[in-house]
Formats: structure tokens, C-alpha cells, sequence
């Protein structure tokens, strides 16, 4: 198999599992935060509103992180010496 090809398999892997494995990360997370606040005594409709929010937190925490590091790696001047 030629090395571009093998790159583009792993690029390709890498961009479909990426997303999947996010969902189910932040699927995991409401889930635990709801069953934690339903067994501290709060309705059910809260739970799932505190669950759904501490997923959503986490979510734009990381696409804060994310877009900052983009517009860092977009602004960076190239080094005068050529490196």
C-alpha cells in the first residue's frame, strides 16, 4: 500500500470516530450527572435539565479550547531564520 493511501485511511478513520466518540463521551457524562442530581432528590425534569447543561458545559469548554488554539496556530509568525 502506497503511503499517501495509508494516510488518507487514517485521516479518514480519525474523522469518523472522532465525532462518535465525542457523542458518546458527552452522552455518558449527562447521563451520570442526571442519575447523580435525580438520587440527590431533584425532579426529574431539573436532572435532565442539569445533565443536559453539564454536557453542553463540556462541549463548549472544549470548542473554547479548540478555537483558541486555532487562532494561535493561525497568527503564529514564521521564525526569521528560516525554521
Amino acid at each position: 500500500m502506497e503511503p499517501g493511501r495509508l494516510v488518507g485511511a487514517v485521516v479518514d478513520t480519525a474523522l469518523e470516530a472522532g465525532p462518535a466518540v465525542a457523542l458518546a463521551v458527552l452522552t455518558t457524562l449527562a447521563a451520570a450527572r442526571t442519575t447523580d442530581l435525580i438520587h440527590a432528590g431533584g425532579t426529574t425534569a431539573s436532572a435532565l435539565s442539569g445533565g443536559y447543561a453539564a454536557a453542553f458545559s463540556l462541549a463548549a469548554a472544549v470548542f473554547a479550547v479548540a478555537a483558541m488554539g486555532t487562532l494561535v496556530l493561525l497568527t503564529a509568525r514564521p521564525r526569521g531564520d528560516g525554521r
